[in-house]
């Protein structure tokens, strides 16, 4: 009888790993669902014959008033601005691979539109910051990160759904890791960047969870943030808490926000030193398919205009249905107010709306279909939805 019992705790402590990250009920399956999102229309956009569905920075921004959508086509390296009341091509404009006004080859990255005269683009590929002017003359240029030296351990990776950010002087930029480690403790994952100065420094670290295993796949550790008034707002992917942080980095709080269709993260490895160990060059598709069918959360978005928080969640396929049903994932989307409370989730097919084309806007919340520009590839559509009660 003490044998039994004895192997019935080894039994549990095994298998205790996967369950160390904490799930609750509360703001997670249980919450006041009193918050919906209902499609009220469709914004199509007409599209030359050079430019795609797909854009690695899409942005809606407002200027003067009036709402525009903005996105790089690294295809043709050309900035386009649309007006989203008009529909309309509003700005077009050509972007220099080389030259004294050169950015590089742009084929990740992001953009912000500071103003009505700069343009402040992040070049992936060189790891630097630009500034052009209206006419795409070039202002500045600002080396972020130096991958040479070892001891760069952040990986600036902006996208669509991951956007810089600014506030004051100040613009913020999300990163991955440049490599695994074997405590994330103190691994930062947000760059500042003073505007003026041209300082930067690191800030808000990983949460413990990264210590847990190893979780493969590397957008398992890339984080997405929001601004709420001055402070930062920040979503892991392996983390049901979202976390508050000031501008400058230090904390302040935490909110349990979990998706209903989120009951488990499980490591793709529980040892961690084996993200240190593992040669990262030879593809892994045990790894790959792990990640791939193991649901994550990708960002968070501030709604200014309906004062409400959009969490976003992939809910990945199990891994017997990816040959059959592919990668690209079904989202849900969480909605917050401002005291972090949980009033609603929605789930939306990932084949019908782009789960990687998400945008909040004065119209609505944006989603990108792909259904409809598989049937018409001139258009760029994007379904808008409102807040009903």
């Amino acid at each position: 009888m003490k044998y039994i019992i004895i192997t019935l705790i080894i039994l549990a402590s095994c298998d205790s790993k996967k369950s160390e990250i904490y799930f609750q009920e509360v703001n997670g399956l249980q919450f006041k669902d009193s918050i919906f999102l209902e499609e009220t229309g469709l914004i199509s956009l007409h599209l030359d014959k050079e430019t795609s569905f797909k854009h690695e920075s899409i942005k809606s921004v407002e200027i003067d008033n009036t709402s525009y959508l903005s996105f790089i086509n690294g295809y043709n390296q050309h900035f386009y601005l649309y007006n989203l009341e008009t529909r309309e091509l509003h700005k077009k404009l050509k972007l220099e691979r080389e030259g004294p006004n050169g950015i590089g080859n742009f084929t990740y990255g992001d953009h912000l539109y500071l103003n009505s005269d700069s343009l402040l683009i992040y070049n992936g590929w060189e790891a630097s910051l630009y500034i052009l002017n209206s006419k795409g003359n070039l202002l500045s240029k600002s080396e972020i990160v130096d991958f040479s030296k070892n001891h760069n351990l952040v990986s600036p990776e902006p996208s669509t759904m991951k956007p810089i950010r600014k506030v004051g002087d100040y613009v913020f930029i999300p990163c991955g890791i440049e490599k695994y480690l074997t405590d994330y403790s103190n691994q930062n994952s947000v760059i500042r960047y003073n505007l003026n100065t041209k300082e930067m420094d690191y800030i808000i670290s990983f949460p413990d969870n990264y210590n847990q295993g190893y979780w493969g796949v590397a957008f398992k550790y890339k984080m997405g943030f929001d601004f709420y008034d001055t402070d930062i707002i920040s979503s892991f992917p392996i983390e049901n808490y979202i976390y508050r942080h000031d501008s400058a980095g230090n904390y302040l709080n935490k909110y349990y926000v979990g998706s209903k269709y989120i009951t488990q993260f499980e490591p793709f490895k529980e040892d961690i030193d084996y993200g240190v160990e593992k040669d990262h060059s030879v593809p892994n598709p045990q790894q790959r398919d792990h990640g791939f069918s193991n649901s994550d959360y990708t960002t968070i978005f501030y709604d200014e205009w309906r004062d409400l928080f959009y969490r976003i969640a992939y809910i990945r396929p199990k891994q017997a249905e990816l040959e059959t049903e592919g990668t690209i994932p079904d989202f849900s989307v969480i909605i917050l107010n401002s005291n972090f409370e949980k009033v609603g989730e929605q789930l939306f097919d990932g084949l019908k709306y782009h789960p990687s084309m998400i945008l909040v806007s004065k119209q609505g919340l944006l989603l990108g279909r792909s259904d409809l520009y598989k049937e018409n590839e001139e258009l760029l559509s994007f379904s808008v939805l409102k807040i009903t009660k």
